[in-house]
């Protein structure tokens, strides 16, 4: 067991890079499905997500992000720019 089996994460971004690494951190037990929130604006990518894996998903990413532990930007270079933007500083 990992010592991640505890951490809450959210993934923005469900496609080749958010869906691989989610698939990944389930397939090698790091971290349990239901401690996984993604989230995606096409629910495509959210459906096939959900049904491969059995992690949660919404099509907000305030929303799966608002309880993470660790939040995983895998959104497309043009839509991180605009959506960093947006984060608050630390």
């Amino acid at each position: 067991m990992s010592g991640l089996t505890e951490t809450r994460i959210a993934c923005l971004g469900s496609g080749i890079m958010g869906g691989l690494l989610v698939k990944r951190l389930v397939s090698a037990e790091a971290i349990p499905a239901a401690r996984i929130v993604c989230s995606d604006t096409e629910k495509a990518k959210l459906v096939a997500l959900r049904q491969a894996t059995d992690v949660q998903t919404t099509t907000g990413n305030a929303e799966a992000a608002a309880s993470a532990d660790v939040v995983l930007v895998a959104l497309p270079p043009p839509r991180c720019c605009r959506f960093s933007r947006r984060w608050p500083p630390v």
